[in-house]
């Protein structure tokens, strides 16, 4: 093959990897639209046949029934308060953990290691049980403490903070404590440093799993003080009718705290899915 028929090919391969990658897009991207459009449709134009892709008379009722209709904005800092706290929590303790698995040695660590590990094969219909009565016998039971602590105990962060770490040179930490740093201060200055894309990773996914949960809440909470979105966008489907322009508009609503998440730290998270594929 000649030279121009090699750089013809590449640019046809090219072309067709762009176009794999815009359906693809546009059929991630469809969900979102859907909802947003529908969220702009009044009760009538939800149900025309053929349904209308673009809403003919856009109206703003559905998110004025939302924000004023119900303490919308409640639901949303129980669920901020909720899902930022364990992210921030499952971040400080799992990135201890994960450094005391990885750097140090004591007596049990595999076994220990492995018994943490092993909860990640227990279904969550046989933990909810014994998680339900250990929140009640610590009476936080309809607080937000009875969504922020359960989660804790998770151990995926652990193994993921313990594997990225391993891979660290220890010589790092044996210059920091020669240098007279305590074992706190070889964590804060040698390892922190190196490890920001997994703890933003980390945080991001976290958080997400708390934002979207729903059966912990459902179980652990019943009063309207601490419910979160999840039970508060359920709570709009009725039995008999459903105003979906609503529920859309609730929906709506919800996904922006994670888009402005992921905008935020999006080099942090791609850079730490990144190092994770390569070391790994």
């Amino acid at each position: 093959m000649t030279s121009s028929g090699r750089v013809t090919s590449y640019r046809l391969a090219r072309v067709l990897a762009h176009a794999i990658w815009i359906v693809a897009a546009v059929i991630a991207l469809f969900p979102f639209y859907f909802a947003f459009s529908t969220s702009l449709k009044n009760t009538h134009s939800q149900f025309t046949y053929p349904p209308e892709w673009f809403p003919s008379s856009p109206t703003l009722a559905n998110y004025q029934y939302v924000l004023g209709g119900m303490p919308y904005l409640r639901y949303m800092a129980n669920s901020l308060v909720v899902a930022s706290t364990v992210a921030v929590l499952k971040v400080i303790f799992d990135s201890m953990a994960g450094y005391a698995f990885a750097k140090f040695r004591f007596f049990g660590k595999k076994i220990l290691f492995a018994v943490i590990l092993s909860t990640l094969m227990i279904p969550l219909a046989v933990r909810i049980i014994p998680t339900f009565l250990i929140v009640r016998r610590l009476g936080i039971f309809d607080t937000l403490w009875a969504l922020i602590l359960p989660p804790l105990a998770y151990p995926m962060g652990i193994f993921m903070m313990a594997q990225f770490i391993a891979t660290l040179p220890s010589e790092l930490q044996d210059a920091a404590r020669v240098d007279g740093c305590s074992e706190f201060g070889v964590f804060r200055h040698t390892v922190l440093p190196l490890i920001k894309p997994v703890l933003a990773t980390l945080a991001i996914f976290t958080f997400l799993w708390q934002w979207t949960e729903f059966l912990l809440p459902l179980i652990m909470t019943y009063s309207p003080k601490v419910m979160v979105l999840t039970l508060a966008i359920a709570n709009l489907k009725g039995q008999l009718l459903t105003n979906w322009g609503a529920v859309m508009a609730a929906t709506f609503l919800a996904l922006l705290p994670i888009l402005a998440l992921f905008v935020l730290f999006q080099r942090y998270f791609i850079e730490g899915i990144t190092l994770g594929a390569i070391k790994g």
